[in-house]
Parts: structure tokens; C-alpha cells; sequence
């Protein structure tokens, strides 16, 4: 979609509508499986420390949709930017999704904003674009001093050590 919208990310966009989408969307379903991959891709090189993450459940879903005046707008019809002239018919090419999701191991929650493109029926998504939304707790500990990046996607293989004794 060409946008006009000066938005700096679409997540945050007046110009875009979020609606609803039910889980059990096959978009949905997809988009939340890109997502899992995505993280266990960027975990990949740490893969002797981290689990491999698996898809739980998708808990909600919403898409982003451009406004019928985002999709109208051509220009500006008078010289002062207040009028907008609304002849346009812009053809979307992307989808904005945001799913939040559970993985195993370690029960992590993600929600991440994903853009799908209508022509490649492919998803994409960055890494700034996913959160973690509940304690990741002791999970990275074997990482938790050197790559403090990966720390709300690490689940770590070992378990993490017993705390130490009282000695008082």
C-alpha cells in the first residue's frame, strides 16, 4: 500500500484501523508460526544454550487496516493542506497483524506487529517489533550476563543453578 500517513511506525498510526481477527484465521495461524520461526532464528546461533521455541496457542489477533480515506487520498487540493482531495483508490499490498502468542518451553508471551505482503504471501517482522509480555523470570539465566539481547526469547537447556546456601 503507498501510504501518506506520516506515521513512523504503522503500529502506532491514527491513519490505520486494528480490528479483531479470529485465531483460528489461516492468516493468523500462519502469521503466529512465522513469528515462532523468527525467534528461534535469531536464537539459532545460540542454540547449545537456548530451546528451540514451539507454537502453544495464539491468544489474540488483530489486523491493520487503512482507513477508506487513507486508501482515497491523492493530494492536497487547496494550497494551505486542508482540503484533501479524496479520488484516489490506492490498492493495498500489505497487511499489518499483530498476534500474541504462547510458546513452550519456559510458557513465554510474545505480541509482535508482522507485515504481510499480498504479492510474495509472505510475512515479515522485527525484532523491535516483539515483546514480551510476562516475567521471563530465571528462563536466560546461562545468557543473562552476556547476551542480554536474547533474554525474553531464551528458554536455557540447563537448568539454572540452586541458589546459594545461608551460611548465617
Amino acid at each position: 500500500m503507498r501510504t501518506q500517513c506520516p506515521c513512523a511506525r504503522p503500529h502506532w498510526c491514527a491513519c490505520l484501523n486494528w480490528e479483531p481477527v479470529d485465531v483460528a484465521n489461516e492468516r493468523v495461524q500462519r502469521a503466529a508460526v512465522a513469528l515462532v520461526h523468527y525467534i528461534n532464528t535469531y536464537l539459532a546461533p545460540h542454540r547449545s544454550l537456548c530451546h528451540e521455541l514451539s507454537l502453544e496457542k495464539i491468544t489474540w489477533a488483530g489486523t491493520l487496516l487503512p482507513s477508506k480515506g487513507l486508501l482515497s487520498y491523492k493530494r492536497n487540493a487547496d494550497v494551505d493542506g486542508f482540503v484533501p482531495d479524496l479520488s484516489d483508490s490506492t490498492a493495498v499490498s500489505e497487511i499489518g497483524y499483530q498476534v500474541h502468542i504462547e510458546t513452550s518451553p519456559g510458557q513465554a508471551h510474545f505480541e509482535a506487529s508482522l507485515t504481510y505482503s499480498i504479492r510474495l504471501d509472505t510475512f515479515s517482522v522485527k525484532i523491535d517489533d516483539v515483546s514480551r509480555t510476562n516475567k521471563y523470570g530465571n528462563s536466560p539465566h546461562c545468557i543473562y550476563t552476556t547476551q542480554d539481547h536474547l533474554r525474553k526469547f531464551c528458554h536455557c537447556r540447563e537448568p539454572p543453578p540452586p541458589p546459594p546456601e545461608d551460611k548465617s
